[in-house]
């Protein structure tokens, strides 16, 4: 390796190192940055349940997991194929369990890149806060939908 080489590497990396933007320019390029979807908190749709934030985080992945991988019965009779696809919730793109994210994208009459983030919060040990954000508002309210339905029968809800 040449001096200027070597110069250059030193300088870029004391330039660079530490430096949280370069972090996130890199999630950004590689497209798991959540800064969009954490400003869309403040319009965020919140809801609480009476579960722990484990509980909360699994019964998200797993309306995820279920839906994507259901087949269905198709009642007419004119084929000889009678099994579809059931269209899932949403697909899940990007996950974080220690910093309390899921974002998910292939969200039914959305495009299927639109990005939905479902961050979690604990309040107490058994009270957990989800907030559903995205740019986009009806796919931040289908999330939002599909989770409440699901939660309602699972957990109940604080007073």
């Amino acid at each position: 390796m040449k001096n200027s080489e070597k110069v250059i590497l030193i300088l870029l990396f004391s330039f660079c190192g530490g430096c949280s933007w370069v972090t996130e320019v890199g999630r950004t390029l590689w497209g798991t940055s959540t800064r969009a979807l954490e400003d869309a908190r403040k319009d965020a749709i919140t809801m609480r349940f009476n579960c722990t934030f484990d509980e909360c985080y699994d019964a998200v992945i797993t309306l995820a997991s279920e839906k994507s991988g259901e087949k269905a019965v198709s009642e007419s009779t004119d084929s000889e194929d009678s099994t579809e696809t059931v269209e899932s919730y949403f697909q899940i793109f990007h996950q974080n369990r220690i910093k309390g994210y899921i974002v998910v994208m292939n969200v039914p009459g959305n495009v299927n890149t639109t990005e939905v983030g479902i961050f979690f919060s604990r309040i107490k040990y058994q009270e957990t806060r989800i907030d559903v954000s995205s740019l986009s508002s009806s796919a931040k309210r289908r999330v939002a939908e599909a989770i409440q339905a699901d939660f309602n029968l699972r957990f109940t809800q604080p007073e």
